[in-house]
């Protein structure tokens, strides 16, 4: 899952739309929003996202087999969430 993708299912699960979201991230409007969510993002702005919608990112290493509940996991190979594996 991408970062955008991310974002995208947190809106969704908090009944958000970009209009709504934007000044919660400090951009003017929807426009805003909707140019952040079509470039590849910083990751600034995407803690910024995250932290608005009530989340925040976990750095930890890597196990062989991570066990996964309500998590989303962003990364180059391996993208999970709600998965047993």
């Amino acid at each position: 899952m991408t970062a955008k993708g991310i974002i995208v299912a947190l809106m969704k699960e908090a009944g958000l739309n970009q209009t709504q979201l934007a000044p919660m991230v400090g951009m003017k409007n929807q426009s805003n929003v909707a140019e952040s969510l079509r470039r590849d993002m910083k990751i600034s702005v995407f803690l910024r996202f995250i932290d608005a919608l009530g989340y925040e990112v976990v750095i930890r290493k890597k196990t062989e087999k991570p066990k996964l509940d309500s998590h989303y996991i962003l990364s180059n190979d391996t993208v999970g969430n709600n998965l047993d594996t």
